[in-house]
């Protein structure tokens, strides 16, 4: 049973991909991909990858309609996507406002809530790493909450020189709630712990009270 449900997906990821062809490079040698979506529509886009299972069929935006998924680059713990989404009429890439360049890492979609959460390995077996929470808000990702765990950093200013140091011994913990005025975004820390490498402490309780800020009010 389980070997036909995966030669049944397998099959499904590379129907959908059946129409997409790599048409050229970038100057960085990242292939230029032509899709044909299922209404005709042909969708121009870049991805590292080659061509079999790069695009999926999936409602990513809880509507009943089916959109696309297209896979940009796969790495060993990261893979990164991008969506298009149906908008009644066509497919248009979703806009999202976090810092990434290379797509969604490694995204989950949570229907009951209308969520979408991504998750970005650094490095330390996971233990550095970035999450973020979106809401729809038309065909736009909007971010709203998110943590990241990483080395501490501290920045200063020498002389006229901006300085970041980063200490390897400290690990900071921190999640941010994103606020929202007629024209920016103020990101506040809504938790953050500082740990020492060296004296060791409890990771899993560690990520679990991540956790617990990162979704407070949200499910």
């Amino acid at each position: 049973m389980k070997r036909l449900i995966l030669l049944t997906l397998l099959f499904a990821l590379l129907s959908v991909n059946a129409a997409a062809e790599i048409v050229g490079t970038t100057p960085q040698l990242e292939n230029i991909h032509r899709y044909t979506a299922p209404n005709g529509q042909e969708i121009y886009y870049i991805s590292r990858e080659e061509e079999w299972a790069t695009v999926q069929q999936a409602d990513v935006n809880f509507d009943g309609h089916d959109d696309l998924v297209f896979l940009i680059t796969q790495g060993a713990s990261n893979g990164f996507f991008e969506f298009y989404v149906w908008d009644g009429s066509q497919y248009v890439l979703a806009g999202r406002n976090d810092l990434f360049d290379d797509g969604l890492p490694n995204y989950a979609l949570d229907p009951e809530h209308g969520l979408v959460t991504t998750y970005h390995q650094i490095g330390w077996a996971g233990l550095l790493h970035e999450k973020h929470v979106f809401r729809w808000e038309g065909s736009d990702l909007k971010l709203v909450r998110y943590a990241i765990s990483q080395n501490h950093k501290t920045a200063v200013f020498e002389g006229d020189v901006f300085v970041t140091i980063e200490n390897n011994d400290l690990l900071q913990v921190r999640v941010f709630e994103c606020r929202y005025g007629e024209d920016e975004r103020t990101d506040e820390v809504i938790f953050e712990r500082i740990v020492s490498m060296k004296e060791g402490f409890d990771e899993h309780a560690l990520l679990e009270e991540e956790d617990a800020a990162l979704w407070d009010g949200l499910k």
